[in-house]
């Protein structure tokens, strides 16, 4: 249940909250900056969801 959680909704989360913040910061000119700084935030709240829960499942 956990694991379905943080491969589907914990990464979009927190990518949307960190594109608000990095939007605002970056004052993109187009659509395409703001697409570009999501996904690229969204790589990085994944790959960061997977070090946690594989730093995680190591202290179990």
């Amino acid at each position: 249940m956990i694991e379905a959680l943080l491969k589907l909704g914990l990464p979009v989360a927190i990518a949307a909250l960190l594109t608000t913040v990095a939007v605002v910061w970056i004052e993109p000119a187009s659509w395409g900056g703001m697409t570009l700084i999501f996904f690229v935030l969204l790589a990085a709240s994944y790959i960061l969801i997977k070090i946690f829960a594989w730093v995680a499942g190591a202290f179990r």
